[in-house]
């Protein structure tokens, strides 16, 4: 009988043990993991706006700035491209919507005119069903 105790006061001492190795470590695990599925997201968006834009024409022109929320699947990608043309602005507008998910954000900074600096903030919501009209009009003058 006084062996059966034993081990029972011993196995909740491990069990406690356990239990506050648990509670001290666990948050911590929780919270690098998250970190580490935000950072692979961010690394998945950059690499699909990577290889959608030119970046030999682009290079040196734009900045990008992927921001994506720890609890959530919403991402915001921010393109500055303030230096570019229209049509390069508008190749971008037209293109990325339809490769991003639906959960993502796109805002893409330039200039429409050569006076006005303009932000072009558009919801993904899929697939783009307009992209074959969504084409830039021809510049004149």
């Amino acid at each position: 009988m006084q062996g059966n105790v034993k081990v029972v006061c011993m196995l909740s001492e491990v069990t406690g043990v356990i239990v506050g190795c648990a509670m001290t470590f666990g948050p911590v695990v929780v919270l690098l993991s998250l970190l580490n599925l935000r950072d692979a997201r961010v690394a998945k968006l950059r690499e699909a706006v990577l290889a959608e834009l030119p970046l030999v024409e682009l290079r040196g022109l734009i900045a990008i700035q992927i921001r994506c929320a720890v609890l959530s699947r919403r991402s915001l990608v921010r393109i500055d491209m303030v230096a570019c043309t229209r049509e390069q602005i508008w190749d971008a507008i037209t293109r990325l919507p339809y490769l991003l998910p639906p959960y993502v954000r796109l805002a893409v900074s330039g200039t429409v005119d050569r006076q006005f600096t303009s932000t072009f903030t558009l919801e993904t919501k899929g697939r783009c069903k307009l992209y074959p009209v969504c084409q830039p009009s021809p510049v004149t003058g």
